[in-house]
């Protein structure tokens, strides 16, 4: 935990001091406990003057508009474009992947070869998604690729993301998915009632939209759940960075 770095800063909420006088971050699992002038695993939360403090506030370190697809996110207003923008510092200290968040719950499973995504593991995991979080969340099982730190280790062979979206269909998850590969089937929101295509995909393309304005079934009037409007969006595979200093204020003319 190094030194904290010095400039602005903003007093965050969540931490308690401890009787031997360190600091105890409360914000996520790994409760730093900091002595003044340390810094947490995340480079962005600091012990300051006795307090937890947040040294990365407003400052991004990117921004791009995405297919809402590729958070990933299929039920949430599809077809449509998404702000994607993030800040440095992050506390899972991962070797290859990242997460993204939305009001709308998603979840997604990175499947890495010799790593995780045995049977067993994807059976406990989607039966407790299904009886705690219930059976209408989507779950994505998602390919890896070599890149970063682990390049040591295979791609995700397909095989095992079907295998995974069958054990979470067999359990009851009603939307599972499979991403990163080529698998028409898996790309595409079914209806659990009747079958019926409801949202046809072909990678961050609408391919078919059978939902009512009401966002049920077309075929058995089924409810999907999601958030979703009258009709798709028209967004597709487009990608838009943001460039701030393009909204910067110039001189007057």
């Amino acid at each position: 935990m190094d030194a904290a770095r010095t400039g602005p800063v903003v007093p965050s909420k969540y931490w308690h001091g401890r009787p031997d006088g360190r600091i105890q971050c409360d914000l996520c699992p790994r409760h730093c406990r900091l002595r003044e002038g340390q810094r947490g695993p995340c480079f962005i939360r600091a012990c300051r003057q006795g307090r937890i403090v947040l040294t990365a506030y407003g400052r991004s370190s990117g921004f791009c508009v995405d297919p809402v697809e590729k958070k990933p996110l299929y039920h949430f207003l599809p077809g449509t474009p998404v702000l994607s923008f993030g800040t440095a510092g992050c506390n899972l200290a991962c070797f290859y992947l990242k997460r993204d968040t939305s009001v709308w719950l998603e979840i997604t499973h990175l499947i890495i070869p010799g790593e995780n995504g045995s049977p067993a593991e994807v059976d406990a995991m989607t039966r407790w998604i299904v009886d705690e979080l219930g059976p209408e969340v989507p779950i994505h099982f998602t390919a890896f690729h070599p890149d970063w730190r682990l390049r040591d280790h295979p791609p995700t062979p397909p095989a095992a993301l079907h295998r995974a979206r069958d054990i979470a269909q067999a359990n009851g998850a009603r939307y599972a998915y499979t991403g990163n590969i080529r698998d028409f089937a898996g790309e595409n929101t079914c209806c659990p009632e009747c079958g019926t295509i409801l949202i046809g995909r072909r990678s961050y393309a609408i391919t078919a939209w059978n939902l009512t304005p009401e966002g049920g079934c077309r075929n058995c009037g089924a409810p999907c759940a999601g958030v979703f409007e009258a009709g798709p969006g028209d967004w597709g595979p487009r990608y838009l960075p943001v460039r701030l200093r393009d909204f910067g204020a110039g001189p007057a003319t």
